[in-house]
């Protein structure tokens, strides 16, 4: 912050300077909010209601199964975070968004009604691959020089957020009428979007990313 009062960066109006200046990181933050959100919304949210259509197992059933994935997904984020600052994100958090997609095929294409027990040990499965969404905050924080981070992040996860969460639940419902893996492939086509970011921005320095951002002005 002493570098920035130095460069008078401050004067800034910063989203002006993000929509002029950052185009392509809003870009690449909007797509990695799309995998948050379609992980999240998918595999957590819907997925009870989905099954329960699906597989005929009753809601209690899945909610006790919905309750393990999510609390999979609560240590796998927290794992996959300090993983990632130790050993570098593409080398944990992209084979995760693979163990994401695997997971999410297998609980929504099993047959539960001959073994239950399994939807309990694939949500577990998916919880832990959808722990890859903590790619989200800890690339677009790098995104962004640290002049204009806050605005940067804030207008691109809320923006991207508030039009893909309305959308996504209609047209998976909607999907599911056709296909009853429609779920799974739209969570794989997400996670591929981010792993595309991932091998993009794969040059940039797997530390915080501060030190490059205190010298890079808007322009």
């Amino acid at each position: 912050f002493k570098k920035m009062r130095q460069l008078a960066e401050s004067h800034h109006t910063p989203i002006k300077t993000v929509l002029k200046h950052h185009k392509g990181s809003v870009a690449l933050s909007m797509i990695l909010t799309w995998t948050l959100t379609a992980i999240i919304i998918v595999v957590i949210l819907m997925a009870p209601s989905l099954l329960q259509v699906n597989s005929g197992i009753p809601l209690g059933v899945l909610k006790i199964a919905n309750a393990t994935g999510t609390l999979a997904l609560c240590f796998s984020v927290i794992a996959l975070g300090a993983l990632s600052d130790r050993f570098g994100s593409r080398y944990i958090i992209g084979p995760m968004l693979l163990v994401s997609a695997g997971g999410d095929y297998l609980l929504y294409s099993a047959d539960y009604r001959t073994a239950p027990v399994a939807i309990c040990l694939f949500y577990i499965l998916a919880g832990l691959g959808a722990g890859a969404i903590v790619l989200a905050p800890i690339k677009m924080v790098r995104l962004f020089p640290m002049s204009v981070r806050v605005t940067g992040v804030s207008f691109s996860y809320n923006t991207a957020y508030a039009v893909l969460g309305g959308i996504t639940p209609p047209l998976i419902g909607w999907l599911s009428h056709f296909d009853h893996l429609a779920p799974a492939h739209y969570t794989t086509l997400s996670s591929c979007a981010a792993l595309l970011v991932l091998l993009a921005r794969s040059n940039e320095p797997e530390g915080g990313g501060c030190e490059s951002s205190m010298t890079v002005s808007p322009t």
